[in-house]
């Protein structure tokens, strides 16, 4: 399946009986939600030892595009172009591959004088 053709089954399941405003803040806060889900799940793991629940985090995972794709539907994004963007701003940032020193001279981490 592309990500196409999962964009238009996301559109299936959109709830279309409010009006744009409404579902971006219900994607919003459902993306939100879903989020603090498996940020909790990642607390155990991390802080009370548990093991890894791979079903439960590719559950989550999944929740969490479900919104990220169903906003951009609403806002009329193909999930490319983000992708797209997101991979140019990167490489831009990162060009030789993250490293903690390049992340530390980001020009959004330098303070602004008035």
């Amino acid at each position: 399946m592309t990500l196409k053709e999962y964009q238009k089954g996301v559109g299936r399941t959109r709830n279309l009986d409010i009006d744009e405003e409404e579902e971006m803040k219900n994607y919003c806060l459902g993306m939100a939600s879903e989020v603090g889900e498996l940020i909790g799940h990642i607390k155990h793991v991390v802080f009370h030892k548990w093991k890894i629940n791979r079903a439960s985090a590719i559950e989550e995972m999944g929740d969490i595009l479900w919104y990220v794709i169903a906003l951009a539907s609403v806002l009329d994004i193909e999930m490319k172009e983000i992708i797209e963007y997101n991979t140019f701003k990167l490489e831009k940032r990162y060009p030789k591959g993250f490293r903690i020193t390049d992340s530390l001279s980001r020009e959004e981490r330098k303070p602004k004088v008035p």
